[in-house]
């Protein structure tokens, strides 16, 4: 921590700076040194760490192991006057860092990292229309830049992103018949395909819809002891209210399997017998809180989404 010199001349700098103009990120000088004449009187732009690499000889193949460490040294903002400086020079002499970034500016606040990732919805205006799309990203500024990739990619025209909103937790699901359909029609043909009996077959127009539907989910164990169970909130992309519903205890059927499998195969691993109650089949009651159309025009592609967070 720096001593009240340095306090001081903290004040005075941050004052001298911010008196004749407005500081931002289009003004900001930053750039890495290791020479402490380009260090004085600015500020670190980034938190520092010694890093090394500890080898250890792993018992069971007798092979060497390298891991990597970090030790926090510095703070992302800490003033660097004279004697932090200093600081900074013994930590580079001994080897322990290289150099430093430094800033002109005082810029202590930072962004928490995500690697998850959340639904949003984008609204987008293209000339006279407007729509929504629903996605997933790891952040506001992730969920742009994958939006403006989609739309460039498949529209032809001029666009601009006028909203976007965080979801509340929820599991999206799509109906597998979305991509399975095949059109009666040939696609170079208008006219008319016959059953058998000779009767037109009419072609079956459907319209793909968004559902947002508010669930509470209660295993027999909750309703015999009386508990709340699991609120859980679903977005579905299918034809009807009664097909959303339908994905939904599928995916609860789904979920289930998925779990007594993994049970099974802890167990196996462990070379012991699978608990009973572990890999008992439960089985749910739903009941619906809230169901009603989303106006979405369309959803981003998953894949893409993820592609851009392994990119990350």
């Amino acid at each position: 921590m720096a001593v009240n010199k340095s306090s001081n001349e903290l004040k005075v700098a941050k004052k001298t700076i911010t008196q004749d103009r407005v500081e931002s990120k289009l003004n900001e000088i930053r750039y890495r040194t290791a020479d402490p004449k380009k260090m004085l009187n600015k500020w670190l732009a980034s938190d520092v760490f010694k890093r090394w690499n500890e080898d250890f000889i792993d018992e069971s193949t007798g092979e060497k192991v390298s891991v990597p460490r970090n030790e926090f040294i510095f703070k992302q903002g800490m003033y660097l006057g004279q004697d932090n400086v200093q600081r900074v020079q013994f930590s580079i002499q001994a080897g322990e860092i290289k150099d430093i970034e430094v800033s002109n500016q005082h810029r202590e606040g930072y962004e928490y990292k995500n690697e998850a990732l959340y639904s949003y919805i984008v609204q987008v205006s293209s000339e006279l229309k407007k729509r929504k799309y629903l996605l997933l990203a790891s952040s506001v500024e992730n969920a742009v830049d994958i939006t403006r990739d989609y739309l460039e990619l498949n529209t032809d025209n001029g666009f601009s992103i006028t909203m976007i909103k965080k979801n509340d937790p929820c599991v999206i699901l799509n109906d597998s018949r979305l991509y399975d359909d095949v059109d009666i029609y040939d696609s170079d043909s208008d006219e008319p395909k016959y059953d058998d009996d000779g009767n037109e077959i009419k072609e079956e127009v459907k319209t793909v819809k968004f559902f947002q539907i508010d669930l509470n989910v209660k295993t027999q164990i909750d309703i015999m002891t009386d508990t709340d169970g699991e609120n859980v909130t679903c977005i579905v992309q299918t034809y009807t209210a009664e097909d959303a519903m339908a994905l939904i205890k599928s995916k609860l059927e789904e979920d289930e399997d998925a779990r007594i499998q993994r049970a099974e195969e802890q167990a196996k691993r462990n070379n012991k017998v699978p608990d009973p109650e572990d890999i008992e089949r439960r089985h749910f009651t739903v009941s619906t809180l809230k169901l009603g159309p989303l106006p979405i025009y369309d959803m981003i592609p998953k894949e893409l989404s993820e592609s851009y967070n392994q990119k990350s």
